[in-house]
């Protein structure tokens, strides 16, 4: 499905809705060319992952309440306790995109 941002398609995403998808999320990928949609979901870490990434977080409404350009791999994102879900994109799409705090998110088939 596409992640929708301002009615602009932003990028192809797939979804960890399982626990061993959300465990998982982009651990080992080489490159990252899809978006991650981690639902339920309010805090990351980058643990094994090869390359940085940029990270949203959504409320339940699916309004940016917070985002982390450039995470590097092996850190560990704080807890975001309104957040519902995070996308993690490929490093550089919110600066590339003009992504904004609350912008909202939507997806499309």
């Amino acid at each position: 499905m596409k992640l929708v941002i301002n009615n602009k398609e932003i990028i192809e995403t797939e979804v960890a809705d399982t626990s061993f998808a959300r465990m998982k999320g982009l651990m080992f990928k080489k490159k990252i060319s899809k978006g991650l949609w981690i639902v339920p979901c309010n805090s990351i870490h980058t643990f094994f992952m090869k390359c940085p990434i940029d990270v949203l977080f959504l409320d339940k409404k699916g309004k940016i309440i917070k985002m982390i350009p450039n995470m590097k791999p092996w850190r560990i994102g704080a807890i975001v306790w309104k957040a519902h879900s995070v996308i993690e994109l490929p490093c550089g799409t919110i600066q590339y995109m003009n992504i904004q705090l609350h912008d909202i998110v939507y997806f499309k088939k």
